[in-house]
């Protein structure tokens, strides 16, 4: 996770939503159909074609302020159909009394909402004498406000569970865990609270065993996942719950690369390996890579939660790709250890 800056771009971002509710404005009324309070039906009009896929298109905004990177796990965000999901910071149906509570606190947090978001409700009490009235907005409904819309990868992140040291019950429990959960956490937390730290500038920390932490709000000289109030449980939604960031399988992705920062490679030499036609070559240079990385010498083997990243071919001549693609998948974090030797 990194502070992504909603300023950058935030005249595109205004243009693509002005552009939208000039299209909804309805003269004989002076209001916009449909309303922007109609969350569902609002987003579901703002997601067509014409304003959401292409280039100079709000999908393609979001991608670029994102560095192609997913805005929890850092995940490279694929360009195929259906691979993204595209979420609210502010939830989409909160309104009234409650809408404005919820609006106050995540102002409070994130200046990017503060300055270019309102709630949808209270959006919609305005009359617009024309439609030349919308170039003059500086805050946009929640509903369809980009600085409230957010890049995510669609979840499909954790590890298939073929490895055979799994027990049957655990197996079946990643395996359920694979296409119900991961990054697209509006599912998953409805109108809860989240800390939005992915539009707040604080320091978000990786640590060499993959760790991910906020030193800023935790509690002095405690466990990484205690954290002070008001800031456990809204941190703790992101990342400590059981298919949170800091989930086994990206602590042990991010380590990786941390291992492999500390070596002469790059992700592009492990790209390379992994298109190698020889699969036991392929397989035999990987755990050369990792047994660098590691540290380890002579018949030392790299560590075992590594070994499936090496694309070991099974009896039958087959391997699992899915371990290295994943791994390549979040090669941000090569970068981001490298970034740190010396600090």
């Amino acid at each position: 996770m990194k502070y992504i800056d909603k300023y950058s771009r935030h005249k595109e971002a205004q243009d693509i939503n002005v552009r939208f509710l000039k299209d909804c404005y309805n003269d004989e009324i002076r209001h916009l159909i449909p309303r922007p309070d109609n969350d569902r039906e609002a987003f579901d009009v703002f997601k067509k074609p014409e304003y959401a896929d292409g280039e100079r298109r709000w999908k393609r905004l979001l991608y670029e302020e994102q560095e192609g990177r997913c805005c929890y796990c850092m995940r490279r965000l694929s360009e195929e159909k259906g691979a993204v999901n595209y979420e609210h910071v502010i939830p989409c149906s909160l309104k009234g009394e409650r809408g404005q509570e919820e609006y106050a606190y995540y102002a409070e947090h994130a200046p990017a909402l503060r300055d270019f978001v309102e709630m949808a409700d209270v959006f919609a009490e305005r009359e617009f004498v024309s439609v030349d009235d919308l170039d003059r907005l500086e805050k946009m409904p929640h509903t369809i406000a980009l600085a409230n819309l957010l890049a995510a990868c669609n979840g499909i992140r954790e590890l298939r569970s073929d490895d055979k040291s799994l027990k049957k019950e655990e197996e079946e429990k990643e395996r359920s865990s694979i296409y119900k959960h991961g990054c697209y956490f509006n599912n998953y937390r409805s109108d809860d609270r989240i800390l939005p730290v992915m539009l707040m500038d604080v320091e978000a920390v990786y640590t060499p065993n993959g760790y991910l932490v906020f030193p800023e709000f935790m509690v002095d000289n405690e466990e990484p996942s205690f954290y002070d109030k008001p800031y456990d449980d809204p941190l703790q939604k992101i990342v400590d719950r059981m298919d949170g960031l800091n989930h086994k399988t990206l602590q042990e992705i991010r380590s990786i690369w941390y291992h492999v920062s500390r070596t002469s490679y790059r992700p592009e030499d492990i790209q390379t390996l992994y298109k190698l036609s020889d699969k036991l070559e392929r397989s035999h240079k990987l755990i050369q890579l990792l047994k660098e990385a590691y540290g380890r010498k002579g018949s030392e083997e790299p560590p075992d939660e590594t070994l499936k990243y090496t694309l070991i071919p099974t009896p039958k001549g087959e391997t699992k790709d899915f371990y290295l693609e994943t791994l390549l998948a979040y090669d941000w974090f090569y970068d981001y250890y490298s970034s740190q030797i010396g600090r």
